[in-house]
């Protein structure tokens, strides 16, 4: 949303501009008992934070390693820049991805020198610990084996010199808490980009936009049979619980974020409406995934959520379905 159509309190918690990353810092007590300093942009923060620890500063040893990440990282976001622009557009596809391929070869050097080191660590350098060039692009990789293969298709990926670095990123995530655990899903990154990539859409970046891959979308959102099968098959009775009770607990976000998806207003005039529907069909996602029928038959919950599709049209009409 434009700065000055977000909330106050957002605005006052991330700063002015209202987007993220945003850091606050305060002298004393907690945030809301002492004046709030509020820094955003990654480079901003990075500065902000050496200034006042310099000592705990996660700078690391190599300098010349750490002007390479940053030269890096600044490309990766103009890559991502472009590609977000005109998302799924295969004609221009190898302009979009010109510059990602390139800030990728060059990480694909540092990565392959680090792998002949024996003893090395799984951070950048061959380092125990993250540093500052692992924070700056790490995030960018993350988005990157989400988003690119949901607009372009799955071999997209393939085309550039990503495999070093998804093994780079997959290490991070097995050595590092933060990464393991913070890390979004691919359709939650893909999806709330998609407003960059609207058919008919007002060009960004001298590009035109237009829709994602929908095979790859379907792959990754878990919606064609063969996937939602794989992952029904390879779940259990304990993860579809908590699955239940992550979405009861968010259930006003999910449908917010189900609305945005959908290209719909939450302001709008049928936002209402829509909103009745989208709940009542998590209501139904929430039933079916505490669904048991006693021997794990897949089949018979599948039949199950054919007849609740059924009763949520006949309810609400062939659209709910659909928005579900």
């Amino acid at each position: 949303l434009p700065g000055e159509e977000k909330d106050p309190e957002y605005l006052a918690a991330v700063g002015p501009d209202g987007v993220v990353p945003g850091i606050q810092f305060c002298s004393t007590g907690g945030v809301s008992s002492c004046p709030v300093v509020v820094v955003q942009g990654v480079e901003n923060i990075f500065e902000e934070i050496q200034r006042r620890y310099p000592d705990r500063y996660p700078g690391g040893n190599n300098e010349d390693l750490r002007e390479c990440a940053c030269d890096i990282f600044s490309r990766l976001r103009i890559a991502r820049r472009s590609y977000e622009a005109c998302a799924g557009a295969n004609r221009f596809e190898k302009d979009v991805l010109g510059t990602l391929a390139e800030a990728l070869e060059d990480l694909d050097g540092i990565l392959a020198s680090d792998e002949t080191k024996a003893d090395g660590g799984p951070y950048l350098g061959g380092a125990t610990s993250p540093s500052i060039s692992d924070i700056m692009i790490l995030p960018f990789l993350e988005r990157t084996a989400a988003v690119v293969p949901y607009f372009f298709g799955m071999e997209a990926l393939g085309n550039v010199k990503f495999e070093r670095s998804s093994r780079y990123l997959h290490r991070a995530r097995e050595n590092c808490w933060a990464y393991s655990e913070l890390c979004s899903d691919a359709t939650t990154l893909a999806r709330t980009n998609l407003k960059y990539a609207e058919a008919e859409a007002a060009p960004r970046y001298s590009v035109p936009s237009v829709v994602f891959n929908e095979a790859a979308a379907a792959e990754i959102d878990g919606t064609n049979p063969a996937t939602y099968k794989d992952w029904a098959d390879a779940s259990n009775r304990e993860e579809r619980l908590e699955a239940a009770a992550r979405l009861v607990r968010n259930g006003p976000r999910v449908t917010a974020f189900a609305m945005r998806c959908a290209g719909l207003e939450e302001s709008g005039e049928d936002s209402g409406s829509i909103g009745v529907v989208i709940d009542a069909a998590l209501r139904i996602v929430a039933t079916l995934l505490m669904y048991d029928d006693g021997d794990g038959d897949v089949k018979s919950t599948e039949l199950a959520a054919q007849i609740a599709a059924r009763a949520l049209a006949d309810k609400y009409g062939a659209r709910a379905v659909s928005l579900a």
